[in-house]
């Protein structure tokens, strides 16, 4: 089940988010649909996604309160998002 999807700011990409057994970004090409990259994103359910406005990185956030960025490059490639620390 998807719980968030996102098109980059260009209309090339898709980025969708999933929920319980499956929360993984996966991005598709949106000229045929076709997924570029599949990425782990969360140990526990997604729920949201975005790209920032300059399409180089997205931001996903979880139902463990979490949040991570991803940087998305032309080739694409993600980095591992780091979890923010709690104060």
């Amino acid at each position: 089940m998807l719980t968030s999807i996102a098109f980059s700011p260009d209309g090339r990409y898709l980025a969708t988010l999933g929920r319980h057994t499956d929360s993984a970004i996966r991005i598709l090409d949106t000229a045929d649909f076709s997924v570029v990259k599949r990425y782990q994103a969360h140990d526990l359910c997604g729920s949201v996604i975005r790209f920032s406005p300059d399409g180089r990185t997205l931001a996903s956030g979880s139902d463990d309160e979490s949040v991570r960025l991803h940087r998305f490059d032309k080739t694409p490639y993600f980095s591992k998002g780091a979890t923010p620390s709690a104060h």
